[in-house]
């Protein structure tokens, strides 16, 4: 989970602080409706089907917004192609990562402070799947001992929306 300012780029004055999910097992990205009636999304609704990882198949109705933006707490935006208004975007607040979480774990201590920590007004407002592929780039991979049989830990980092950092096995 990833905290984010998105903005319309036709009217970049329209911002909202929120936290977006990132799910490489979902094939396409979410808003939630409170976020597109903040940005005033004007475009129309469009029947599609929600699945579940259980198979059920649900029809949902929704916008689909093509003109927006994210911009990292650090400054770095780049364009979200195409985002289905869905009222099902999970929102458990206890899913967000903080500083004091990383410092507990020793081979993510040396980034600890740069996760943002977590902003109470800003909520899960979005999820960004497979077809979002820039935010879920692999920027950086740490492992760490844990004394099991199998030998490693893995730990992943998502760095998003940097697309300068080098990537380091």
């Amino acid at each position: 989970m990833i905290l984010v300012d998105v903005f319309d780029r036709n009217s970049p004055n329209k911002t909202r602080r929120v936290y977006a999910i990132l799910d490489d097992q979902s094939n396409a990205s979410l808003i939630s409706n409170e976020l597109a009636d903040l940005l005033e999304i004007k475009a129309p609704r469009e029947m599609y089907y929600l699945t579940t990882c259980s198979g059920y198949k649900n029809e949902k109705y929704g916008r689909r917004v093509s003109i927006l933006s994210a911009r990292s707490v650090d400054g770095i935006a780049m364009k979200l192609h195409s985002l289905i208004e869905c009222d099902s975007i999970p929102g458990d607040t206890h899913e967000i990562p903080t500083p004091e979480m990383a410092r507990k774990f020793h081979h993510l201590r040396g980034i600890a402070s740069q996760i943002p920590s977590v902003d109470e007004d800003a909520g899960i407002h979005q999820l960004l799947g497979r077809d979002a592929t820039e935010f879920l780039k692999v920027r950086e991979f740490r492992k760490e001992s844990n004394g099991s049989p199998m030998g490693t830990k893995a730990s992943t980092r998502v760095d998003n929306l940097r697309s300068d950092v080098p990537r380091q096995r």
